[in-house]
């Protein structure tokens, strides 16, 4: 079926990793966008996802960061402070173990440097925030922007 991110399921006994991706889906209406992906992944690895326009890459990622609920399947991260956090239910602890980097830069071009980090470090709930934002500002010579 076109514009499907479709991978053979397995089974969560053959694939513990770091991070395990099992039968997770989502469905638009009457459109399955992403059906039955399941991949564990493994410390030091980096995921990448390739597909053609369409066949769910961004809507993986989009559900395994909290943005949108998936319509089927989990995904489970292992050996966080020796924890299993299922990434759909326990949306306090995703920014602790995944990062997205998107294609493009997210700054506000209408706010400072400081409100940017000011911002980025509460959506990341930083501790120190005052303390890591002079400190990076410094680095940069930004104090003043």
């Amino acid at each position: 079926m076109k514009g499907i991110l479709e991978v053979p399921a397995q089974s969560r006994e053959e694939s513990l990793g770091n991070l395990v991706i099992t039968e997770l889906g989502k469905k638009y209406e009457n459109t399955q966008v992403v059906k039955d992906l399941s991949l564990p992944t493994y410390q030091g690895e980096i995921l990448v996802l390739l597909g053609h326009n369409g066949a769910g890459k961004t809507t993986t990622l989009n559900m395994l960061t909290g943005l949108i609920k998936p319509t089927s399947g989990g995904a489970i991260a292992h050996n966080i402070g020796s924890q299993e956090i299922d990434l759909f239910t326990d949306y306090q602890n995703i920014a602790d173990f995944i990062g997205l980097c998107p294609q493009v830069d997210v700054l506000f071009t209408k706010m400072t440097v400081r409100e940017n980090l000011i911002f980025y470090c509460k959506l990341k709930n930083v501790e120190n925030m005052d303390q890591v934002i002079d400190e990076t500002l410094n680095k940069f010579n930004l104090m003043d922007r």
